[in-house]
């Protein structure tokens, strides 16, 4: 397949209706005079924009941001000879290998019950215009539900959405598989939001012993085909989600707010072991918007979500980070990039795990120390332990004994210190990167 850039651009394509959609409606709530007629170098905040258009809707100045965001990508806004063949784009837009392509997420994004929440109804309700200045959801303003309820009374539109989603996934899972190795040594898998289990039925092709659950709402599990190796099951993700080694949240959270995504992950938190965790594949925004084809994609969708979602939005890796920690979760890291969506991980560490990795942050701020401190006798006798090896916290750090009377860290504790890291992908095999793993893994408990 061909780079992230290729599919970061089909992505913008195929989701290209935000550009319009927010260009006229900024340009009818007046949003791009208000700058212009505060100075011919004048730049304002989202705040100060509301203020001067004098919006009633409190969340305006929020709205208004991520309109301008998407307009910065374009340079609307700053932010401080005759023979054709496919260019290397065209390969997301035509069926591959697998049959599926980028098209069925643009006839999704295209089809009349997504385009009339945006547009409204010939009385001209739903507009994003008008949710920006009164507030509300455009999509909920026109069908009068919300949109994962709204398939369940529309068959035909269910089978769209559906499709759209299959599609999607095969893509994105399909490349993911070949970079991120994640799922080895699970054996319980659940994907909450899996929809019809094209995603989860992907996984276990590459990874058959693991038992696999499908988890979505009952009315989109009983259109799921039988696949060996997995259970679907029909129920509500903010009252439970089933136990599992790990839990797999693709494009899930970027539907819900931040209440609704920490209640969530609550829930996967109250699922998982102690060395269990959550796979997140979602986009990452950057904290401030440019110009890349990344960035205008993820705006893209940045701006149909706040069409159809109450609270939905995509989210910088602050955000991810600080839902992730408002959950209990005590670290998360990005893993790798595909299709312009990041693989995350978010790790549940046990008390004892979180103490031990502290102290041993605090033995040394040098390197070359932390990596050379290994003569002590005492420490010895772990390295015979066949939990614990040369990568063994007390052995790094030194003296165990002066780390046993000063900090009461027993062996136990280096044995489940070991065991939270294993939650890890992979355990760095060098001493320095360890160190330096070590002291990033602490500065996002602080």
């Amino acid at each position: 397949m061909g780079s992230n850039e290729d599919f970061a651009y089909a992505l913008q394509l195929v989701t290209s209706i935000s550009l319009p959609m927010v260009l006229e409606n900024a340009m009818k709530l007046g949003v791009l005079e208000a700058i212009g007629e505060a100075g011919p170098d004048a730049r304002l905040s989202a705040h100060e924009i509301a203020n001067a258009l004098s919006f009633p809707n409190q969340d305006a100045p929020g709205m208004l941001d991520r309109m301008l965001r998407l307009l910065a990508s374009y340079s609307i806004v700053t932010c401080t000879q005759q023979v054709y063949g496919l260019a290397p784009v065209a390969k997301y837009l035509i069926q591959n290998e697998d049959g599926v392509s980028l098209r069925a997420l643009m006839e999704l994004i295209q089809d009349k019950v997504f385009i009339k929440s945006i547009i409204g109804t010939i009385i001209r309700v739903g507009k994003l215009k008008d949710s920006i200045v009164e507030g509300g959801v455009p999509f909920e303003k026109v069908y009068g539900q919300k949109t994962f309820e709204y398939p369940e009374l529309d068959t035909r539109y269910n089978e769209v959405f559906n499709n759209a989603m299959v599609h999607h996934s095969t893509l994105v899972i399909k490349e993911h598989l070949k970079c991120y190795n994640g799922f080895d040594n699970i054996k319980h898998l659940v994907d909450v939001g899996g929809g019809v289990g094209v995603t989860l039925n992907m996984i276990i092709s590459k990874y058959p012993t693991i038992n696999g659950i499908n988890f979505d709402l009952p009315h989109v599990i009983q259109h799921a085909p039988v696949y060996p190796g997995i259970q679907h099951i029909g129920g509500d993700m903010f009252f439970d989600v089933p136990q599992g080694d790990a839990i797999f949240l693709k494009w899930i959270l970027h539907d819900w707010s931040d209440n609704h995504c920490t209640k969530l992950l609550q829930n996967c938190y109250k699922a998982l072991p102690n060395d269990g965790k959550v796979i997140v594949v979602d986009a990452i925004l950057p904290f401030l918007s440019d110009t890349s084809t990344s960035v205008r994609a993820n705006a893209n969708i940045d701006a149909i979500v706040m069409t159809h979602y109450f609270g939905g939005k995509e989210r910088t890796e602050d955000e991810f980070l600080t839902l992730a920690k408002g959950a209990g979760f005590n670290g998360m890291k990005k893993k790798c990039q595909v299709c312009n969506m990041w693989v995350m991980e978010l790790y549940k560490v046990i008390r004892v795990v979180k103490r031990s990795i502290k102290w041993s942050f605090r033995v040394s701020c040098d390197p070359q120390v932390f990596c050379t401190r290994n003569n002590n006798n005492q420490v010895s006798r772990l390295k015979a332990r066949d939990d614990v090896n040369d990568r063994t916290l007390g052995y790094k750090c030194g003296d165990y004994g002066h780390m046993q009377r000063t900090c009461r860290i027993t062996p136990q504790e280096v044995q489940n210190y070991h065991i939270g890291r294993k939650a890890e992908a992979n355990l760095v095999e060098a001493n320095k990167n360890l160190f330096l793993e070590t002291r990033d893994f602490v500065a996002q408990m602080e």
